[in-house]
């Protein structure tokens, strides 16, 4: 189970990575961080309702749907705090 939470919470950082080595900008690594987590959740949903005998499409979507969601939920609270003055985002993430 530890290989599970591993790999996933890995995938999407992989690209930062080549940022540091200086093999892509910030902005692609960005982008393609959001291309693996939404391909990763949706193939975790076909699985899923593979798995359940359900519709493999259907679950695909629905879980990266609601990944997608979860994640811009989360960016936008952040932005908010952040605008407040509650928390600060350093000057490199914010692009």
């Amino acid at each position: 189970m530890f290989g599970s939470f591993l790999l996933g919470g890995i995938l999407p950082i992989l690209p930062y990575f080549a940022v540091k080595a200086g093999l892509m900008s910030s902005t692609a690594a960005i982008v393609i961080a959001i291309i693996i987590s939404v391909a990763s959740s949706f193939i975790v949903g076909a699985l899923k309702g593979r798995m359940a005998k359900k519709s493999w499409i259907k679950g695909g979507i629905e879980m990266a749907g609601l990944g997608t969601g979860i994640a811009l939920v989360g960016y936008g609270i952040g932005a908010e705090l952040a605008n407040a003055g509650i928390v600060s985002i350093p000057a490199a993430a914010a692009g």
